[in-house]
């Protein structure tokens, strides 16, 4: 953070700079809070639905001590969110690095690979599988999901043992703390849906056209602490405590650590916001100037501690130009601010669905039991309302026959069909979604050839692709471009060959580069929208037109094709890649070519060349196996 910045933040009365300031990026939070709370209950309802989660009623908990089970929701939300992201991380994953360039010119295909390794780095220290996960779980289930990137120098302190010369004879060791880089790079965050602000006067599929764009996080004391010491906060000890006269409440729910009725000590919520802000209109207090005299809007971020106070502030100054935020929507309608997510699709259904069930159980269990018809004069009650094996007669009835005292009561079953509308629900539920059963893994009865199973799987994935593929574009190639211009922005020699080998480190001019040429970067990010199993098929056809190719060498010339390239084709399809790390050195080129020229002198009448050894004999010679040469010939 500058220190004209630092200091203004520092002063303990907020200076007017510091108040305006505040005072419009609360007005901004608010309107962004109210929209957003307002799905913040139904987004609760499915989370719950997605666990299978319900509170026990008074009905529930009397069942229970009579053994009977409780009502309970059908886990048929979790099963089709975790469809849904199952099959976007097979599609997404099954590259050999999950990044992958698409070269514009020819000039970018020396760094497409360089470039790739820097990312695949990222990917490799942020735990890429976890955050995805998270990612398409809270699309699937809330209907919108959000990363956030930033970048990161972290340092830390280790012992490094130094030399010491006492006098002549006697050295001696001492250990001191060193700070040296443990990680220089992008990291990457999952934000709650529960907690990401975006300026909700627009859709929200069209968030970076927006004024604004935050985000709440909690932070200890410590931690601000540590920050404070690193000039990046300031002005920690004149934040106000959290308490419930902030407008806060409606950014935590129970996704928060903090409880505003009830704020623990030493734990403070952050707002981090980006604001568009045009530096010539804005002027800091004592004399420190206007932040710049540029008209045109620039982002700069803004951290407001506990919504009373902001205790950071600095340009953002990334190339991309962007908030740091990439957020996508299941739906991306722009027709709504704030679509819905699947989980929110099948909502009615799924209830349906578990009413249907629940009605049945608890039916059977009132049929199980057995609707009695007693005669007190004959029939002593007592072992009946002891569920007794046994029930006595009165003396004075004994001899009058047992049907004219007791009779069991016929009880209908009106719910033995539920079970059958449920099963049809379910399939309705599957035809909504396009999550069905083939692309569970489940096949539906009879027999297939090959041909109609394929046709059958490319039918059951084309719509969930199609999600899929909006989730890469919208969601997640936004990050990977972000993490590049990061890099190319930022990244030190230093840590630029740590990251892909000293034998590139002579890339990085090409790498950085001048920041024109960065941003007007055009190399875009490539997602495979190729399942396996179409691999596999396509394959297996190019198999087959290789064997044709290498029975008839006509053929090859004739349509230009090269066998060695169909095979590595062939091969990169079934997941094997780099064929040629099992071809011939150099070196034992050369020697085969020495056998073979051995050879060929040791049919023009010379012996065997050594170590040549003898061939099988053939039908048309007699000379070993060995070909004549056109010199051998002469």
């Amino acid at each position: 953070m500058e220190q004209r910045f630092h200091d203004e933040l520092s002063e303990q009365t907020p200076t007017a700079f510091h108040s305006d300031l505040l005072s419009k990026c609360l007005g901004l939070l608010k309107d962004s809070r109210a929209r957003m709370g307002d799905r913040y209950s139904a987004w609760d309802r499915q989370h719950e639905l997605y666990l299978s989660r319900r509170p026990l009623d008074k009905m529930d908990r009397a069942n229970m001590e009579q053994g009977i089970p409780p009502k309970f929701i059908l886990p048929l939300t979790y099963a089709q969110v975790q469809t849904f992201v199952s099959f976007c991380t097979l599609l997404f994953s099954q590259n050999r690095r999950f990044f992958e360039l698409e070269p514009t010119g020819q000039e970018d295909f020396e760094l497409t690979d360089t470039v790739e390794m820097v990312l695949e780095g990222d990917v490799q220290y942020n735990r890429w599988p976890l955050l995805l996960n998270q990612f398409l779980t809270d699309v699937g289930k809330f209907g919108l999901g959000v990363f956030k990137t930033a970048w990161r120098m972290e340092k830390t302190d280790v012992p490094v043992e130094i030399s010491t010369a006492i006098n002549e004879n006697v050295t001696a060791l001492q250990t001191r703390q060193q700070t040296v880089t443990s990680f220089e790079g992008n990291r990457i965050y999952n934000i709650s849906p529960y907690q990401f602000f975006p300026d909700h006067r627009l859709p929200t599929r069209d968030f970076q056209r927006g004024e604004y764009c935050a985000s709440a996080e909690e932070y200890t004391e410590s931690e601000l602490k540590g920050m404070e010491q690193d000039d990046q906060v300031a002005g920690l000890k004149h934040v106000d405590k959290l308490s419930f006269k902030h407008e806060y409440g409606m950014d935590r729910m129970r996704f928060s650590a903090i409880d505003p009725r009830n704020p623990q000590e030493g734990l403070f919520s952050i707002i981090q916001i980006q604001i568009r802000l045009i530096p010539n209109d804005w002027k800091l207090a004592g004399g420190r100037g206007k932040l710049g005299q540029s008209k045109r809007p620039k982002i700069y971020n803004v951290w407001i501690a506990n919504d009373s106070r902001i205790i950071k502030f600095e340009p953002l100054d990334a190339f991309h130009n962007e908030f740091t935020y990439s957020a996508h929507e299941l739906l991306p309608d722009i027709h709504e601010k704030l679509n819905l997510g699947l989980a929110e699709l099948i909502d009615v259904l799924q209830s349906v669905v578990g009413w249907f069930i629940n009605s049945r159980i608890q039916s059977v269990s009132r049929t199980i039991d057995n609707w009695l018809v007693a005669d007190p004069s004959g029939i002593d009650l007592a072992t009946i309302e002891n569920r007794s094996r046994v029930i006595l007669l009165k003396k004075s009835s004994a001899r009058q026959g047992v049907d004219r005292f007791l009779k069991q009561l016929a009880v209908q079953d009106n719910t033995t069909g539920h079970i059958q509308d449920a099963q049809v629900l379910m399939q309705l539920m599957q035809t909504i979604t396009g999550v069905n059963e083939n692309a569970m893994g489940q096949y539906n009865s009879g027999r297939r050839s090959a041909t109609e199973a394929r046709a059958v799987i490319n039918g059951a994935s084309a719509r969930m692709r199609s999600l899929a593929e909006l989730c890469w574009v919208g969601g997640i190639a936004p990050v990977g471009r972000q993490c590049m211009l990061n890099s190319r922005q930022a990244m030190s020699l230093e840590g630029f060959a740590y990251r892909v080998g000293m034998g590139k480190a002579q890339q990085y001019p090409v790498f950085h580069q001048t920041p024109e040429q960065v941003v007007r970067n055009c190399d875009y990010f490539i997602m495979s929208g190729t399942l396996p199993s179409e691999k596999s098929f396509m394959a297996q056809s190019l198999q087959e037109l290789l064997g044709i190719v290498l029975q008839s060498p006509e053929a090859a010339q004739m349509f230009n094709l090269d066998p060695k390239k169909m095979m590595n084709e062939i091969y990169e399809l079934r997941g094997i890649s780099g064929l040629g790390r099992f071809g011939f050195s150099p070196e034992d080129q050369a020697r085969i070519a020495a056998q073979q020229q051995a050879a060929a002198g040791g049919v023009a009448g010379q012996p065997n060349g050594e170590g040549v050894p003898e061939g099988p004999p053939q039908a048309n010679g007699g000379n070993g196996g060995r070909s004549l040469s056109p010199v051998g010939q002469a």
